[in-house]
């Protein structure tokens, strides 16, 4: 078990960045929302990480998204 979570780091990252190209697209944006979610519940379901773990890997998802909008 590793903290955070960078399967749920990534796919947070991932979405939004894919949610950004397509703003007005509904389906990215409710895939945006699934898709973390998903890798939340697979992730701690198999044992790979707590619960605490996920949770935190999308903070420092959206911290570090934060962190790039303020550079560029």
């Amino acid at each position: 078990r590793s903290f955070p979570s960078g399967h749920v780091f990534y796919s947070y990252i991932l979405t939004h960045i894919i949610k950004k190209n397509y703003p007005n697209n509904s389906l990215i944006k409710f895939l945006h929302n699934l898709y973390p979610l998903l890798m939340i519940l697979s992730r701690v379901f198999l044992g790979a990480h707590y619960i605490s773990d996920t949770i935190f890997g999308i903070f420092f998802g959206k911290f570090f998204i934060y962190l790039i909008k303020k550079i560029y």
